[in-house]
């Protein structure tokens, strides 16, 4: 195994283990451009230029099929900040996002 090899795996089982975003698997490519332009070109414009996000961009971005990591990821980049209700995470619970992108909207009202 390479010595850059091992520093990637390296960085990424640190990432998943404390709970960060991985860098390496979190930018917004092309394709994720692409999809979330068909899906809500809104939300890709709030990222753009970097506003708070909503609930609704939040499943917008899982339903235009980016990863967990890519939306945590925007949540950092646009510093969004969410307070949940129990009905919020009922709804987003129903709309399938994961209990982890949840639990990481949760923190941010904590920080």
């Amino acid at each position: 195994m390479s010595y850059q090899a091992f520093i990637i795996i390296c960085l990424t089982l640190t990432g998943t283990l404390s709970g960060s975003v991985n860098p390496l698997t979190s930018a917004l490519d092309e394709s994720d451009r692409t999809y979330l332009q068909k899906e809500s070109p809104q939300t890709l414009k709030k990222i753009d230029q970097e506003q708070q996000l909503t609930i609704d961009d939040i499943k917008k971005m899982a339903h235009a099929g980016l990863s967990d990591d890519v939306i945590m990821n925007q949540i950092d980049e646009t510093h969004s900040i969410f307070y949940l209700s129990s009905a919020d995470i009922v709804d987003l619970q129903k709309s399938k996002i994961s209990q982890e992108v949840i639990n990481y909207m949760i923190q941010t009202g904590n920080q």
